[in-house]
């Protein structure tokens, strides 16, 4: 394969060193990302419970540290690459690490899938501190896939602060009466007890998730629910459907142009369901789920309610009259989202949700990433 260190690409690198690229500034005066904190101190530990999984990408990330991290602006801030930069073409990045490029480019080679969902052609080290990623496509910034989690590795030094998951609670109001400085949530009746007990900041974050309903090619579908006016129907949806912090979805949508992401998956089912197939444990795909039955003209579609396992399974056979399922709103690796999609799936956006910060008063900060991703703020002069 193209990723195996050697070659012509190694040969041309040898004998053509790339410069190293200049640092890349990161002294920035403010932090418009920050969405909690008022505390003066610096906090080892960040208790943090949440009523739904949606902090689950923050605690697997913080264990991981990947080339870069892409801020909720979208700048490129350095991690294990303190500099980077483009040969003509645009294909070709240089990465300057502290250490380990060939450590890094090993790493890398074990994750064929997600070099091919990432567009990464080859991997280079040229020493101990440079690494040459060749991209199928040019860009004219640094691809922001360098920051998935995909691409991470273990941290040679914990994170500081680490954010710390509180013990469950049969209630989760239960969570605000105790020494936790954040809860991250969706649920309304959450929220609503937030405000009534008045002693919590309650902290909007980034449109994070996108619910979709996929419709196999070949299928009958669910008839037409949308009608004229496909605005409208997110927008009722979003206001009558859903019990969470929602709007009607808004593009852009990542998932068009459906380009760079090699061959579809064939739909392994040949057999089409009556149903309109969702996750079991979330509540905004149930809703939405329910309410598109209702919607449909067709008598005999129903919603079906899976266990996450047996939902993969069913969406890769392709063999439901539909499917409502949440994706990231923003995908540093769209490839990999799609990869279990049934080929030639009409992709219908319905609505998108976020989740807010319940925080006490003195709360460390927190900040979100270009994916919405929460995060704690690394301590000045603590590891990246």
């Amino acid at each position: 394969m193209l990723w195996l260190a050697g070659g012509a690409l190694a040969a041309a690198c040898a004998t053509r060193p790339s410069p190293l690229p200049a640092p890349v500034a990161t002294g920035l005066p403010s932090d418009p990302c920050r969405v909690a904190g008022d505390s003066p101190r610096e906090a080892d530990t960040v208790v943090v419970a949440a009523s739904d999984s949606a902090f689950e990408p923050a605690l697997y990330r913080q264990r991981l540290a990947t080339p870069v991290r892409v801020d909720c602006e979208g700048r490129r801030l350095p991690e294990l690459a303190t500099g980077w930069s483009p040969d003509a073409s645009g294909r070709f990045w240089t990465l300057v690490l502290e250490s380990g490029a060939p450590e890094l480019a090993d790493a890398w080679r074990t994750r064929a899938a997600v070099l091919r969902w990432a567009g990464i052609e080859s991997i280079v080290p040229l020493d101990e501190r440079r690494l040459v990623v060749g991209f199928a496509l040019p860009a004219d910034s640094l691809p922001r896939v360098l920051a998935d989690a995909a691409l991470g590795v273990p941290r040679a030094r914990a994170a500081r602060p680490v954010l710390v998951v509180a013990p469950p609670a049969g209630d989760p109001r239960d969570q605000l009466d105790r020494a936790v400085d954040l809860v991250q949530t969706d649920d309304p009746a959450l929220l609503d007890y937030a405000r009534q007990r008045g002693d919590r900041s309650i902290l909007p974050l980034p449109w994070s998730r996108t619910y979709l309903l996929l419709v196999p090619d070949g299928g009958a579908g669910v008839g037409d629910v949308v009608g004229a006016d496909s605005a409208a129907f997110r927008h009722a949806l979003a206001r009558d459907a859903v019990r969470a912090d929602a709007r009607g979805s808004e593009p852009p949508y990542w998932w068009e142009p459906a380009t760079g992401c090699g061959p579809p998956r064939a739909a392994v089912s040949t057999r089409r369901s009556s149903e309109v197939v969702y996750p079991r444990d979330d509540r905004v795909a149930r809703d939405l789920a329910q309410r598109i039955v209702a919607l449909s003209p067709a008598p005999e579609v129903t919603a079906r309610g899976l266990d996450n396992a047996a939902f993969g399974a069913a969406l890769r056979a392709g063999g439901a009259r539909a499917y409502v399922l949440a994706v990231p709103r923003r995908s540093l690796l769209p490839c990999r989202e799609r990869a279990d999609w049934p080929a030639g799936s009409a992709v219908v956006p319905l609505v998108d949700v976020r989740s807010s910060l319940l925080a006490r008063r003195y709360a460390p900060a927190l900040t979100t990433d270009w994916d919405g991703t929460v995060r704690a703020p690394a301590i000045p002069g603590g590891p990246p």
